[in-house]
C-alpha cells in the first residue's frame, strides 16, 4: 500500500478544549489535533453533539451545516441520528469536525454534564456505533461523489474507554476492516464501572451469545470480570495501542497501578499487547508572553530574564490576601481535588510541612470530592496566613504557575500529567512523586523534586529539600531557566503519531 504524505486522521472523542471539557483529556486530544495540522495533515474530529454546542456555535459564528441522517440499528430499534459538519479554528489551526446525536438529542444534547449518568455505557456505545456507521454511509457514497472520498480516514484514532467498541465495529465489517484503528488509554482507572452486561452487549449488536460462545469468553473473547468493558474490547481490536507516557506504559504493562487499572495486566499479556508511550504536551504559544499580552499575568518573562516573576508573585500573593513576603516559599497545587492526586495525604501532612519549612505558603485550586475540598477549607481557615483554597479558575492556574515558586503533584499515579510541564514553561518548579508522566517529566535536583511513594514522610522531606534549594537563589534560577526552555510542543509529539499511524498503514 502506498502511503501518502498528508494523511486524513479521524479522533473519536468524547470531549475537545472549548466545545466540552471536563479535564485534562479535552485538553491532550485538542492538542494532540493541533499539532496534526501544524504538520500539514488533515484532521477530523468525531464527537457527540452535547448540550451548548449550539451556543458554542452562536458565540463563535460558527455554521455548522447538517451532513447526514443515519439510521442505526441498536437492539431492536432503529435509532434516527443526525451529523452535522463543521470546520473550526483552534489557535492557528483549523480542525474539521462531525458531530453526532439522536434526534431528538436524548444522548447528549439535552445532558448538563459530559459523564455520571447510569446509562453512559449505553450514551457511549452509541457514540462508536455511529462513528462505524458514519464511515459506512461515506463509503458507500464515495464512489458516486467525489467529495466523499476525501472525507475517508486513512487511520481513525480513539481516546479512552468512550470510543472503546468503536473497533469493534469497525473490525467486524469487511467494509470497514482495513481502516486502522490507533487506541489512547489516558486514564485505564476509569470506564470499568461503565460496562454492559454480556446479554445485553448481545441484544445491543444482534450477536447471540449462543452461536458464538468464545466471543463472549474471557480467553478469546470480550468478557471481563463478568461484563463487557470497552477498555478490553479496545485492547483486543485495535491495531495499536498508546498512553500518554513512556512510564505510564510500562506500569500499564505491568500491573503497576492502582485498582481497577491493575486488573488489565492478564489481558496485556492475552493480546501480546504493546502499549507505546507518547508523552502528552503543551500548545506550542504556551510561553508567559501569551498570557501576558491576554492580560492573564501582569509580567512577561523569560528564561534569560526572570524578573518579572516577582510581579506576578506579589500580584499572586495580593490576590489570595497572603503576606507580601519576597522570602516566603510559594508552593501551589491545581489539579482535581481527588484521592488520585495524593490530596488527602497532603491535608494530613499539611500541619507537618509548615514546622517543617515556616516560610512557606500554600495556595490550593480545584474541584473534585467533597470530602478533600471540606478539609482544605478547614486547614485555610486554621492557616489564615499560609494556606488558601478557591475552587479551579483557568485564569487563577496560570497567575499562581507564572508567580508560584513550586507546583505539588503528589499523584498516586499519573498517566502523563500536564500541570508539571505547565510549571515548567511557567518557571514553577514541580514537587511530583515518581510514577508516569512524572517520573518522565521530573528529574530530581534538575527539574524539580521528586520522591517514592506518597506518604507524609516524603512528602515533609521533600518540602525541605525544595526550601533549601529555594535560598540558594543562584541555583533556582538556574534550574528555572533550564525548565523554560525545554520542548514540549505538541507539533514535536504530533510527530511521533504520525510515525504511529504509517506503522498501522504499512501492517494493514
Amino acid at each position: 500500500m502506498r502511503i501518502p504524505g498528508r494523511l486524513k486522521i479521524w479522533m473519536v472523542t468524547p470531549e475537545m478544549h472549548r466545545i466540552k471539557k471536563t479535564g485534562g483529556l479535552a485538553d491532550a486530544v485538542t492538542g494532540m489535533c493541533e499539532g496534526l495540522v501544524n504538520l500539514g495533515h488533515n484532521v477530523t474530529t468525531v464527537m457527540p453533539k452535547h448540550n451548548g454546542t449550539l451556543e458554542f456555535f452562536l458565540r463563535n459564528r460558527i455554521n455548522p451545516s447538517h451532513f447526514c441522517d443515519l439510521n442505526i440499528r441498536i437492539g431492536d430499534l432503529d435509532v434516527k441520528s443526525e451529523v452535522y459538519k463543521a470546520s473550526i479554528k483552534h489557535g492557528d489551526s483549523r480542525i474539521n469536525f462531525f458531530f453526532v446525536d439522536t434526534v431528538d438529542c436524548l444522548q447528549f444534547g439535552n445532558r448538563t454534564k459530559t459523564y455520571g449518568y447510569k446509562d453512559d455505557p449505553y450514551r457511549f456505545f452509541f457514540l462508536d456505533r455511529a462513528v462505524h456507521e458514519l464511515y459506512i454511509h461515506i463509503a458507500q457514497r464515495a464512489a458516486a461523489k467525489a467529495g466523499m472520498k476525501r472525507l475517508l480516514p486513512h487511520v481513525i484514532h480513539g481516546h479512552d474507554w468512550q470510543s472503546g467498541f468503536t473497533p469493534f465495529f469497525l473490525k467486524r465489517d469487511p467494509q470497514s476492516a482495513k481502516v486502522p484503528f490507533v487506541y489512547s488509554i489516558h486514564n485505564l482507572g476509569y470506564g470499568f464501572a461503565n460496562a454492559l452486561g454480556l446479554p445485553e452487549f448481545s441484544h445491543l449488536t444482534g450477536i447471540p451469545m449462543n452461536e458464538n460462545p468464545d466471543l463472549f469468553s474471557w480467553n478469546k473473547g470480550i468478557e471481563f470480570y463478568g461484563l463487557v468493558r470497552s477498555h478490553k474490547v479496545a485492547i483486543m481490536y485495535s491495531d495499536i495501542l498508546a498512553t500518554v507516557s513512556r512510564e505510564h506504559a510500562r506500569e500499564l504493562m505491568a500491573g503497576e497501578t492502582p485498582p481497577p487499572g491493575n486488573l488489565y495486566e492478564g489481558v496485556f499479556a492475552a493480546e501480546g499487547a504493546d502499549v507505546r508511550g507518547i508523552i502528552n504536551g503543551l500548545p506550542d504559544y504556551f510561553r508567559p508572553q501569551h498570557f501576558h499580552e491576554a492580560g492573564t499575568i501582569p509580567a512577561n518573562f523569560s528564561a534569560e530574564n526572570q524578573a518579572g516573576r516577582a510581579i506576578n508573585r506579589a500580584a499572586l500573593q495580593g490576590r489570595f490576601n497572603l503576606p507580601q513576603r519576597e522570602d516566603a516559599m510559594i508552593v501551589v497545587s491545581s489539579s482535581r481535588i481527588a484521592w488520585q492526586k495524593g490530596i488527602d495525604v497532603v491535608a494530613r501532612s499539611l500541619s507537618a510541612m509548615l514546622r517543617k519549612v515556616p516560610g512557606a505558603q500554600y495556595i490550593f485550586i480545584g474541584d473534585g470530592e467533597e470530602e478533600h475540598i471540606r478539609k482544605l477549607q478547614e486547614l485555610s481557615g486554621n492557616f489564615g496566613s499560609q494556606v488558601r483554597y478557591v475552587p479551579f479558575n483557568e485564569e487563577l492556574e496560570m497567575l499562581a504557575l507564572a508567580g508560584g515558586d513550586a507546583i505539588l503533584m503528589p499523584s498516586r499515579y499519573e498517566p502523563c500529567g500536564l500541570n508539571q510541564m505547565k510549571g515548567h514553561m511557567l518557571g514553577c518548579l514541580p514537587i511530583a512523586n515518581e510514577t508516569g508522566g512524572l517520573k518522565d517529566t521530573v528529574i530530581d535536583g534538575q527539574t524539580g523534586f521528586t520522591f517514592r511513594g506518597v506518604t507524609k514522610r516524603n512528602l515533609v522531606r521533600t518540602i525541605d529539600e525544595t526550601w533549601q534549594a529555594f535560598q540558594a537563589r543562584d541555583r533556582w534560577a538556574d534550574m528555572i531557566g533550564n525548565c523554560m526552555l525545554l520542548d514540549y510542543s505538541w507539533t514535536t509529539r504530533a510527530e511521533e503519531y504520525v510515525e504511529l499511524y504509517r506503522e498501522a498503514l504499512k501492517a494493514s
